[in-house]
C-alpha cells in the first residue's frame, strides 16, 4: 500500500486527508495499516483495488475475513460515505469495476464529482 497523508487545521477543526493507493498484491499487514486510522474529520481519495465491495447494495464478496471485508467494515464503523457512484476502471476484456472511492465523514462534503477519461487514455 502506499499513501500520503495531510494532517490539516481549518478554523480551529482538525481535518486528515489521504490518499491511498492498494495494490491487488498488497499484504495483510499494509491493509491493516490503513485500517487504524480515527481522526476527528476524513477525506480519504485513492485507488483501493476491491472490486468485491459494493457500497451500493452493501455487499462484499468474500469471507468476512479477506481484505476487502474488513475495509468494507472498517468504513461502516467510522461512518464514511462512499461518494463515488460510477465505474472508475474500464479496460477491454475487463469487467468495468469501481475501484477508486473518496470518503468522507460528511454526507454532503462532496458536491459533485466528474467522471472523465483517464490521463494515460487521452487521445490526441
Amino acid at each position: 500500500m502506499q499513501s500520503l497523508w495531510c494532517d490539516i487545521e481549518v478554523d480551529h477543526q482538525r481535518a486528515l486527508i489521504g490518499l491511498c493507493y492498494i495494490s491487488p498484491t498488497s499484504t495483510i499487514e499494509n491493509d491493516e495499516k490503513l485500517l487504524s486510522v480515527a481522526p476527528q474529520h476524513i477525506l480519504i481519495m485513492g485507488d483501493f483495488n476491491f472490486p468485491e465491495i459494493d457500497y451500493a447494495s452493501e455487499r462484499v464478496a468474500g469471507r468476512d475475513t479477506e481484505p476487502p471485508a474488513k475495509f468494507f467494515t472498517k468504513t461502516q464503523e467510522l461512518c464514511l460515505f462512499q461518494h463515488v457512484n460510477d465505474v472508475t476502471r474500464i479496460r477491454q476484456n475487463q469487467t468495468p469495476a469501481k475501484l477508486d472511492y473518496i470518503f468522507t465523514d460528511e454526507e454532503n462534503f462532496i458536491e459533485m464529482i466528474s467522471y472523465e477519461v483517464p490521463l494515460g487514455k487521452v487521445i490526441m
